[in-house]
């Protein structure tokens, strides 16, 4: 389980569980990339395209995941049950907030960073996101994100919940097949 000041990169985002008013980094498209780590991700619901890689299945031998699975959480089952719960608390919300909650915070998160980002960094940003610098509010980068989870997932009328639980499941599989990494800043 992450404690707090651990940083890990989730599923295209960089959760920092640093304390109140320390900077939280910002969620990325799983292909567009970030502003310090440009991850790439497998898009797991393309995955048995045969125009794609196919996803890695387990970790190399020698290769160990950013974080034990069984150690940390007991199980894959609780993994899932526990990782709302960090998102949320790193969201600065309570551990029963809904999904659209959740989403909202996120998107407050990064549209207040961008306020302050140095320009190339904001340029970056609006890539990502899909908006303008006009545009650039909470409630649009909150859009953007479900957005291009629904597109990432292949889930185009799934609800912020649906979204949020296959979020979930693709970091789970991202941590269990060491495509995981951890956020070096």
């Amino acid at each position: 389980m992450a404690e707090k000041g651990d940083r890990l990169q989730v599923a295209g985002e960089h959760v920092n569980t640093a304390g109140k008013g320390d900077r939280l980094d910002h969620k990325t498209t799983a292909d567009d990339g970030a502003l310090q780590c440009l991850q790439g991700d497998c898009n797991l619901a393309q995955a048995g395209n045969s125009t794609l890689a196919k996803p890695k299945e387990a970790c190399a031998k020698g290769e160990k995941p950013v974080v034990d699975i069984k150690a940390a959480y007991g199980s894959d089952e609780g993994f899932l049950r526990k990782s709302p719960q960090e998102m949320r608390f790193n969201a600065g919300l309570k551990p029963n907030a809904s999904s659209e909650e959740l989403f909202n915070a996120m998107g407050k998160q990064i549209a207040d960073f961008y306020t302050n980002a140095k320009p190339g960094d904001k340029a970056l940003m609006q890539q990502n996101y899909g908006l303008a610098d006009k545009d650039f509010t909470p409630a649009k980068v909150a859009a953007s994100i479900v957005d291009s989870h629904r597109k990432e997932f292949n889930m185009p009328g799934a609800s912020a919940s649906e979204i949020e639980k296959a979020l979930h499941k693709s970091i789970l599989h991202k941590i269990n097949t060491c495509q995981m990494e951890i956020d070096p800043d």
